[in-house]
């Protein structure tokens, strides 16, 4: 079977009503987008009552159903995205809730026997191979590494957030400095910019590498989630996006054990922090100290805002939580 893919925009756009006869049950009506939909048909509820239009981005909860195809609601670029149509027609059903409780996400997550607490203090770490820490986060399937309680960038005093990290590699990178590396993330990576020009985007010394983000680094939706904070105790090293610390990786419990499970991979000193002596995973599951001229995989970690909230969801693979500020 061919899969197509469609994608209905968030527009205000005028639905003219359709009716189908099906059958002895005479005409059943859906509202359908004027603009071509590929056999499609909506029918669209706010709040429980009938909408003749997508309503503008706003706080609500979107439960998407589509007959003969997969459908999900697109919260950053806010769409309807069909997937799985083929040469098949299909009735979808867009369902728009006011969300009226937003409780911080770093309260309203659930602390199951996935997490550990850290230590005396209220901070939680997910902990095991595969625990149900999965977020939907820039689009992509992120995981949650714990809640904690950090210090925010300019004097703003302490916020319980979660800390979430991308499970994909953003690259391979050399620097000198940690702190070449944190350049690179929150100048290109979260500005969704062309860092190529720089020249510290480096795979190896003195060569070049792919800095460019603008179709890979963080949608506007994403960059207003997450936190600006200290990492560490230096005042001056502050940032949204930083990487995975050592407390991290060996509060996880999780470890590789040989050359093809482990991945040589950037990691910070103390927790969070962006420091020139700098360590990284060897190839063996190993913290070691960064070696002068190597390169390593970069897989950026964000603190999301205390004021994110809880769209849906269970943390699980297939039922991500969902989130929105």
């Amino acid at each position: 079977m061919i899969e197509k893919r469609v994608e209905i925009m968030s527009r205000k756009v005028p639905l003219a009503l359709v009716c189908l006869m099906i059958g002895s049950l005479g005409y059943r009506c859906f509202y359908k987008n004027t603009v071509k939909s590929e056999r499609v048909a909506y029918k669209i509820s706010v709040d429980g009552a009938q909408s003749s239009a997508i309503p503008a981005r706003g706080d609500y909860a979107v439960v998407a159903s589509c007959s003969n195809a997969s459908a999900t609601w697109d919260y950053d670029d806010w769409k309807l995205d069909i997937e799985d149509l083929g040469g098949l027609k299909s009735r979808c059903y867009l369902e728009f809730t006011t969300i009226e409780d937003k409780e911080s996400f770093s309260y309203s997550i659930e602390h199951s026997e996935d997490t550990v607490k850290n230590g005396e203090s209220e901070e939680y770490i997910y902990r095991g191979d595969n625990p149900d820490n999965y977020v939907l986060y820039n689009g992509e399937m992120w995981r949650i590494l714990g809640v904690y309680d950090r210090t925010l960038a300019g004097e703003k005093g302490i916020a319980r957030m979660v800390k979430i990290m991308r499970p994909e590699s953003i690259g391979n990178y050399y620097a000198a400095s940690v702190k070449d590396i944190s350049r690179i993330l929150n100048n290109y990576y979260y500005m969704k910019s062309n860092g190529n020009r720089d020249t510290k985007c480096l795979v190896s010394e003195g060569i070049k590498g792919n800095c460019d983000y603008r179709y890979r680094g963080l949608k506007e939706r994403a960059r207003n989630m997450a936190e600006n904070v200290i990492w560490g105790t230096d005042s001056e090293m502050s940032g949204y996006v930083g990487l995975l610390s050592k407390e991290d990786y060996i509060g996880s419990g999780v470890e590789c054990e040989s050359e093809e499970e482990c991945t040589s991979t950037w990691l910070v000193g103390s927790v969070g922090a962006l420091i020139d002596d700098g360590y990284h995973i060897d190839n063996r599951g190993h913290i070691a100290v960064n070696a002068e001229g190597e390169g390593y995989s970069v897989y950026p970690v964000v603190y999301l805002k205390s004021s994110t909230y809880l769209i849906s969801g269970t943390g699980y693979p297939t039922d991500p939580y969902i989130i929105n500020m």
